[in-house]
């Protein structure tokens, strides 16, 4: 059965949900230099990119890839539409709002030996690289420079410093932030280059 989510984006979010079945690697990189404890918890000062392993194989990997990246397009025709004329049989016209895909900034870049691609309007932005052993999704194009650089596990693994573990249990934490699963687990590590986290989601 297809979801009203589906149609209104024209995705298939069964094929998406496949980068959610392992482990999340969550990182945040803030905006700006954050002033105080509560920054931390205020989400709009973060860049963010979520990392997975990527063991789908190519044409799975491709059947994501189409899916994502309509999912990304359509979400921001839908949030920024723009106003186009529209006339009417009886000679005359009007404007009306339209969620047009073809009007979202589309482009490719390569670094290094992974294809990274952006979509963008009006300011927000969106990137994915559907690479052969992983996958990364973010919302700014230097972090996902950075997470590249950094190519191996082991070196992340040299960056931390402190590890700490939380687990959130939507008996105690209100479930309407979790939408993808009953229980999250999650493991970070703190190093000089900022917070790593990772996750797993339970269904």
């Amino acid at each position: 059965m297809v979801t009203y989510l589906e149609k209104k984006y024209k995705t298939n979010l069964e094929v998406l949900n496949t980068f959610f079945k392992h482990p999340v690697l969550l990182v945040l990189k803030p905006k700006t230099r954050l002033k105080s404890i509560s920054d931390i918890w205020q989400g709009e000062n973060f860049y963010y990119a979520l990392v997975s392993e990527n063991n789908l194989g190519e044409e799975a990997s491709m059947e994501f890839k189409k899916n994502l990246e309509l999912l990304l397009k359509n979400y921001l025709a839908f949030k920024f539409p723009e106003r186009k004329q529209k006339f009417l049989p009886d000679g005359s016209s009007g404007y009306e709002l339209v969620a047009d895909p073809d009007g979202v900034n589309y482009t490719m870049k390569e670094i290094g030996k992974e294809k990274v691609y952006l979509l963008e309007k009006e300011g927000v932005m969106f990137g994915y690289v559907v690479g052969k052993s992983r996958v990364i999704f973010a919302n700014n194009e230097n972090l996902i420079r950075d997470i590249l650089a950094v190519s191996k596990k082991d070196d992340i693994d040299k960056i931390g410093i402190n590890r700490v573990e939380v687990a959130f249990d939507p008996a105690v934490v209100d479930s309407k932030f979790w939408q993808w699963g009953n229980f999250i687990f999650l493991s970070g590590k703190e190093g000089r280059k900022g917070v790593f986290i990772e996750g797993i989601i339970a269904e």
